[in-house]
């Protein structure tokens, strides 16, 4: 008869009793996660309830470790990666600028591709007999004002090489200094000459490595003497064709300008010549001495007409 009001009694009683013994669980569980993990409960034997407990203590402790352990203080930013070449932050930086090494070997590959081209220039020029030795005097001086240097120097002329960047400027300048009659320029191109030398050359000193090594590894004195001879030519060799790679280049480097001089000639003075004498009165006709002084005045023409008659 009183069952019926008594189970939804029960149920909320067994209710009551679960939610007290969770919270009871989660205390628990509170307090073992603030341990250390070193004093952790062991694990009980067979209990599916204090596994997950312990798990989940487990995994508090790791939590807590990690927020009170000090997080590693950030590297320095490097400079590369702070701050451009110019300055400006947020990009890396440019390439830093190559070391003397480098940039040697930049400057040798741009002059190997660059042409060779060897300038020569000559001047013929008039100036007065006195002013010879001044005139010359200056055509130096216009040659070391472009960083060139006299080559040779006569009586009626000189001869002088500039750097071949400034040849046009100290040709102009030179036909300044004097009365020019005659000028001349000729260029020749002589990178392909350099490269064939330069190639030869190349080869000749890997044959000169092959034939030390071979030296260094004869077997007896007449092997050691044949290298040695084969040696000995091809260090002359090697010697000819440096030098002439060396004065090409020189050449190429430096151009030459021949100035020659004469003196300008004076000019003669005009003599006038006086005039011719006027021409000699004609001579007056003879008249013959007659005995009868009125014969003489008919004349000797109108006797011989009266003769004749």
């Amino acid at each position: 008869m009183h069952s019926a009001p008594l189970l939804p009694a029960c149920r909320r009683l067994l209710a009551s009793a679960a939610a007290l013994l969770l919270l009871t669980s989660t205390a628990a569980c509170g307090a073992q996660s603030k341990a250390p993990a070193a004093y952790a409960p062991a694990m009980p034997h067979g209990g599916a309830p204090a596994a997950a407990a312990g798990e989940s203590a487990s995994a508090s402790v790791e939590t807590s470790a990690r927020s009170a352990s000090p997080s590693p203080a950030p590297s320095p930013a490097s400079p590369s990666a702070g701050t451009t070449h110019g300055g400006s932050p947020g990009r890396a930086a440019a390439t830093p600028p190559a070391g003397p090494a480098a940039q040697a070997n930049a400057k040798a590959a741009s002059e190997a591709r660059a042409p060779l081209v060897v300038y020569t220039g000559a001047l013929s020029m008039l100036t007065d007999p006195d002013k010879i030795p001044e005139t010359i005097d200056k055509v130096i001086d216009v040659a070391e004002s472009h960083g060139g240097s006299l080559m040779g120097r006569r009586d009626d002329g000189v001869e002088i090489r500039v750097p071949s960047l400034h040849f046009r400027s100290a040709l102009k300048e030179l036909e300044g200094v004097a009365s020019v009659t005659a000028r001349s320029v000729s260029a020749e191109d002589v990178t392909e000459q350099v490269h064939d030398l330069e190639v030869r050359l190349s080869n000749l000193k890997a044959t000169q490595r092959r034939l030390q090594e071979f030296l260094a590894r004869a077997a007896n004195v007449n092997d050691a003497l044949t290298v040695e001879r084969e040696l000995e030519r091809v260090a002359r060799e090697i010697d000819t064709i440096e030098g002439k790679v060396t004065f090409l280049k020189t050449r190429a480097s430096f151009s030459r300008i021949t100035v020659a001089l004469r003196e300008r000639p004076k000019p003669s003075p005009i003599v006038k010549e006086p005039p011719p004498p006027p021409p000699p009165p004609p001579p007056k006709a003879a008249t013959p001495n007659l005995p009868v002084p009125w014969l003489q005045g008919l004349g000797v023409d109108p006797l011989l007409a009266l003769t004749k008659n």
